[in-house]
């Protein structure tokens, strides 16, 4: 957390013409809250499984630079 990924990310994606995706809002899109929710009502291990799944799914579309969690 606060290292830069999604910064660098988005300069790398912009640079190389690709689409930029952060896993975190990509999660909180698909379960419909935020990732401090999730943990806070459903645990890490749903939070994992949800990570698993969008990952999962965002690496068998075009190519893109993914920041993850």
């Amino acid at each position: 957390m606060g290292a830069g990924k999604s910064t660098i990310g988005r300069r790398l994606a912009r640079e190389i013409g690709w689409r930029f995706v952060d896993s975190d809002e990509e999660i909180e899109a698909a379960a419909g809250c935020s990732v401090a929710d999730i943990f806070a009502i459903h645990g890490e291990s749903i939070f994992r499984d949800l990570e698993k799944r969008v990952i999962t799914r965002l690496v068998g579309e075009e190519p893109l630079v993914l920041a993850t969690g």
